[in-house]
């Protein structure tokens, strides 16, 4: 699951996105599964026209971006 908080267009080349992903699969503890959610803060910039992902920061959400 993702969600988008905020994007910043800056000029024509350049974006910074902030978004949610919430992130599930099993395991063999004792439920069988396990979840997280992780909050990503992304630079991209735009070369002819594709948007290029230049640098990434995440972490857990409710600690700070890693």
């Amino acid at each position: 699951l993702t969600s988008i908080q905020d994007i910043r267009v800056l000029g024509d080349t350049a974006a910074e996105l902030d978004m949610t992903v919430g992130m599930a699969g099993t395991n063999d503890g004792v439920l069988g599964f396990s979840a997280n959610a992780y909050s990503f803060e992304m630079e991209l910039v735009r070369e002819d026209d594709e948007w290029i992902l230049i640098s990434a920061r995440w972490g857990e959400v409710g600690s700070e971006a890693r």
